[in-house]
Formats: C-alpha cells, sequence, structure tokens
C-alpha cells in the first residue's frame, strides 16, 4: 500500500478532512514548483493537496496576478481545482474548510517554517499555534493547531543560448525573461523550460515584467548578509530569492546582458487587470486561451 494510501484511510476512517497547503508567491510559478507540489500529493494524497497563492499585485517582485498565476500552474500540468486564491497563505481557507473537522498541514521552505516558529510557547505559557508535523494520529484540527513541514524542494535550472541558469527563485527568473523576450528562439526555449510548452499566452503574461529589474529593490528574500550565506536554508530555499548581485552575474555568464548597469535602472510599473466587463464576457461553455480557461476553473469552485 503507498503512503498516500495511508493518509486517505487514515481520515476517512477518523473523520477529520486533511489539508495540504503549499503556499507561495510563485512569482513566476514553473516546472520546479509543479515538481514540488506532485511529491506532496504522492506523500499525502492527490485530493488532500492544495496550491495557496495571493492576488496581490506589486511590481516589479509580484506582477502577475492570481489568475495568470493560475495560467501558468495549469500549464505546467497542475489541475485548477487545486488551486486557492488566499490573502494569507499560512491560514487554513474558510469558509472552504471547516478548521474544527480539519487537520492543516503547511508545507514551506526552511525560512517559510523559521517565520511560522512551530512548536514555540506565547508569553503566557501556552503554546503556539503551529507544530511541527510528525504523524496525523498526533495531529488536533485546525481550530487548536496548524502543523508544518518542511517541502522537497527542487533546484531549476534552464539552458538559454547554450549556457545554465538557476531559475528556482523569482529574481532570476524574471530577469531572465527581459533578457529574452525580443528573441523569439529564445523566447520559446524559456517557454518550453519553464512551463513544459511554448504558448503565446504564457508570453504575453510574461511581458507583463518590468523591462528592468533594481536588485537592491528586490528586498525580502535577497540574502542579506555574510551568516545567511552560510547557511543552507537560504541558499536551497525556492521561497527565499537570490544573493546580492547574482541576477548580474548570472546574465554576464549567459552573454545576455550588453549593460549589467541597466539592472540598477528605475523599475517601470505595470499594472493590468482584467476589467470586470471582460470577466463577465467569458464564454465558460467555449473558454479561449489558458487566461480563460483557468479563469472558468475557479469561478466553478
Amino acid at each position: 500500500m503507498y503512503v498516500a494510501d495511508l493518509f486517505e484511510n487514515y481520515v476517512a476512517e477518523a473523520g477529520p478532512q486533511l489539508v495540504v497547503l503549499y503556499p507561495g508567491r510563485f512569482q513566476p510559478f514553473h516546472l520546479g514548483h509543479a515538481d514540488v507540489f506532485r511529491t506532496l500529493q504522492n506523500k499525502f494524497g492527490r485530493d488532500n493537496v492544495y496550491i495557496a497563492t495571493s492576488n496581490k499585485v506589486e511590481p516589479p517582485k509580484s506582477p502577475f496576478n492570481f489568475s495568470e498565476k493560475t495560467v501558468f500552474m495549469t500549464a505546467a500540468g497542475v489541475s485548477g481545482d487545486r488551486i486557492i486564491e488566499v490573502t494569507n497563505p499560512y491560514k487554513l481557507p474558510e469558509p472552504q474548510f471547516n478548521p474544527a473537522n480539519t487537520i492543516f498541514i503547511a508545507a514551506v521552505g526552511a525560512p517559510d517554517r523559521d517565520r511560522l516558529r512551530p512548536d514555540s510557547v506565547k508569553k503566557d505559557g501556552s503554546p503556539g499555534y503551529f507544530k511541527t508535523f510528525e504523524s496525523l494520529d498526533k495531529c488536533t484540527t485546525a481550530d487548536k493547531h496548524g502543523y508544518v513541514i518542511i517541502a522537497d524542494e527542487r533546484q531549476k535550472v534552464i539552458t538559454i543560448n547554450g549556457q545554465d541558469v538557476d531559475v528556482s527563485h523569482g529574481t532570476p527568473a524574471r530577469a531572465v525573461w527581459n533578457q529574452v523576450r525580443d528573441n523569439p528562439k529564445a523566447r520559446s526555449e524559456y517557454l518550453l523550460q519553464m512551463f513544459g510548452r511554448d504558448d503565446a499566452e504564457l508570453g504575453r503574461i510574461l511581458d507583463k515584467i518590468p523591462k528592468t529589474v533594481n536588485e537592491e529593490a528586490a528586498g525580502v528574500g535577497v540574502i542579506a548578509n555574510k551568516k545567511q550565506a552560510r547557511d543552507p536554508r537560504y541558499s536551497m530555499s525556492l521561497t527565499a530569492d537570490v544573493r546580492p548581485g547574482e541576477v548580474g552575474r548570472q546574465l554576464k555568464k549567459m552573454h545576455l546582458a550588453d549593460n549589467v548597469l541597466k539592472l540598477k535602472e528605475e523599475i517601470s510599473t505595470l499594472k493590468e487587470k482584467w476589467s470586470a466587463k471582460y470577466k463577465r464576457s467569458i464564454n465558460c461553455n467555449n473558454p479561449r486561451g489558458f487566461s480563460q480557461r483557468a479563469h472558468c476553473q475557479g469561478r466553478k469552485k
């Protein structure tokens, strides 16, 4: 019997529903994230695992809204019914799930685990909300505690113009797109390796990335000091961004950046959202393109 079957059998007998959230900004989501998601499904059961992400748009770090991230996820092979829009990625979504009858597990990278502080004690001596996940028979429902596991993360390396580049994290992934967006061959290579398909709709969404990247403005997620640089949790986490200067080094290595100083230019702001009128005009009986199909899948939930 598979481990996933054991989890499903346990939940069926014990009563509470099991919900495992794989949260993130996913700017952009790619096949490396999809591999992590499938690993969680293999461990906990297909119908118990969800990707949780927000609709928050804040260029340059977060240029994609929820609908656009859903397009990336769908292209990478994630079913639309496994994707949930949230405002707090570390909280059980309500009213979709009843905390009193749900076991809640957050599958996160090491830095996010530290932020959640599992097994901590409050000032009054009572235990904090999150605990480290050990086994289902030791879990209580989400109205009392949530549980944390470390996601089995993946390094994502793609080859552009014959050069390998690590695009596991958002900052270098967005910077590389800026260097290939006007090169049809390199653009196609990027899409195929990031999402498994070369689709014009994916490229259209990626074109929302501001054309200049300010590394210093990346802020949250950048390794800030030598102590963090020596800590493997920061170098391995998909939820962290990159070390200072890494974007420039990668672009020099790929021979795509004519002048790395362009990375220091002021960031242009681009905010594009579907209008309510356009959403109402979508025919969910005959949706066109990834964006419309993803929107319709979200509407059905």
